[in-house]
């Protein structure tokens, strides 16, 4: 407002311009990202300057929302996004010192399931090849992706498994042809007799027998366990988890395992007892005074991993 006062001055009110009110122009929009990985959302919005950006998170599926510290620009980035899945994230823009503001929509972040959001003790991804050091197909080691630094490896070229000359659900995997073994350190594994953890490998059998070990772990004097789960042919068994060599659970799921399937085996020990599930169905809790400590895998491995839980 203008104001002008003097002899032969007539009282003026002359208005200030007016201040345009914010609108969004482009909303942010649904962002999918790893658990380990990075996630930006970005917003635009008009109105006269300066425009005031405050970016707001909901942990409740859009209930309520809190600000966001330090996230006072058009584009935020999140890094790692860690279990933030099905998180929603909006943006407050506002101007004319707080006058005129306006909330975008929320943009929903999904996180695809990993297996680092169990805190596994170990896990193997045949699928990611970064992983597998080999040399004309014969696999020397496959590194731990948990982020314990739990390596196995082979010196020894004749029990090698090989990669890249087979795929499972489409990704790749490690052959192994009866005589294969990738061994680590005796702190490889859980072990204890009480222990509590569960353990999935994904695989498919090329054969009916008795199936080769893939992963084992070393006593420490360099004696290998016989303590590991596999696939079996006893009747309608799916697969039997042994501890100390003796087998002390039989799945028996519906239907028989068969060659050239691909099967999810998991194994859960707890203080009560161990059970095996293939494909999800379980055969019971069956008591046991030991632990399981290694992985005998079939023809195919496409990934393993042991969560401590």
């Amino acid at each position: 407002m203008a104001l002008a006062l003097g002899l032969g001055h007539a009282l003026a009110l002359t208005p200030c311009p007016g201040c345009e009110p914010v609108t969004i122009v482009v909303q942010p929009t649904n962002q999918t990202a790893d658990y380990n990985g990075t996630v930006t959302f970005s917003v635009l919005a008009a109105g006269d300057p300066p425009l005031v950006y405050q970016w707001e998170r909901s942990t409740d599926g859009g209930v309520s929302f809190a600000p966001l510290v330090g996230a006072n620009l058009a584009t935020i980035n999140l890094s790692p996004v860690g279990a933030w899945d099905g998180y929603q994230y909006r943006v407050v823009v506002s101007n004319c010192d707080g006058d005129e503001s306006v909330t975008s929509n929320a943009a929903i972040l999904t996180v695809p399931f990993s297996p680092l959001m169990l805190s596994p003790a170990l896990w193997l991804d045949g699928a990611d090849t970064a992983t597998i050091t080999a040399s004309l197909g014969s696999v020397s080691q496959w590194d731990d992706k948990s982020g314990n630094g739990r390596n196995v490896s082979q010196g020894t070229a004749a029990a090698q498994p090989t990669t890249a000359a087979a795929t499972l659900n489409g990704l790749n995997v490690l052959s192994c042809d009866g005589g294969d073994l990738l061994s680590g350190s005796s702190a490889l594994l859980v072990n204890s007799s009480n222990g509590t953890f569960s353990m999935l490998a994904v695989a498919k059998l090329g054969s009916l027998a008795n199936t080769p070990i893939i992963l084992s772990q070393d006593s420490g004097s360099g004696t290998r366990m016989p303590q590991y789960l596999r696939f079996t042919t006893l009747g309608a068994a799916q697969s039997i988890a042994f501890v100390g060599g003796t087998p002390v659970v039989e799945a028996t799921a519906s239907g028989s395992v068969s060659t050239g399937t691909a099967y999810q085996v998991t194994v859960l020990c707890t203080t009560i007892g161990l059970e095996a599930f293939v494909d999800g169905v379980g055969d019971g809790a069956t008591a046991v005074s030991g632990s399981l400590n290694k992985v005998s895998s079939t023809i195919q491995v496409g990934a393993y991993y042991l969560p401590v839980i």
